[in-house]
């Protein structure tokens, strides 16, 4: 896994839409961050996560997306911990900045944080789900 910072600190109001989410994926796919594609500039969260599928799709790369519900942070690791039996996983939640972010995690611990700022994860999305998002290979003759 290869550990980079964001390339932009979400600032919309100055025109810059940060990059955690490309950064994560490009981490977890151990590739420059420059090399998965960043739409959010102009593109709502969901085309976003649309087209980033889209991209690991064309690497035989699922990502599986799962909304939890929990009262605190501590409450979801514990649940990323025994769901995700050792392999690291993305875990979106709201930042110290007050803005949706994601982190990489392996158990019940944050391994690191791609904002520039280290602004972390301290609640749930402004949906008010925390996300757990598994990238996984299918097996040997399922589609992708």
């Amino acid at each position: 896994m290869r550990l980079v910072k964001q390339l932009f600190r979400h600032d919309p109001a100055n025109g810059v839409w940060g990059d955690c989410a490309r950064t994560v994926i490009a981490c977890l796919c151990n590739v420059p961050a420059e090399e998965v594609p960043h739409w959010h500039e102009d593109l709502s969260g969901a085309d976003q996560s649309a087209r980033h599928d889209a991209w690991l799709r064309e690497r035989e790369i699922l990502r599986i997306s799962i909304p939890v519900v929990a009262d605190a942070l501590e409450k979801a690791l514990e649940w990323g911990g025994y769901y995700s039996r050792g392999m690291a996983y993305i875990l979106a939640g709201r930042s110290r900045n007050d803005t949706n972010h994601v982190v990489i995690c392996r158990g019940q611990e944050v391994i690191w944080d791609p904002a520039i700022d280290d602004s972390g994860v301290v609640g749930p999305c402004s949906d008010g789900y925390f996300w757990f998002e598994f990238l996984v290979r299918p097996l040997e003759g399922h589609p992708v």
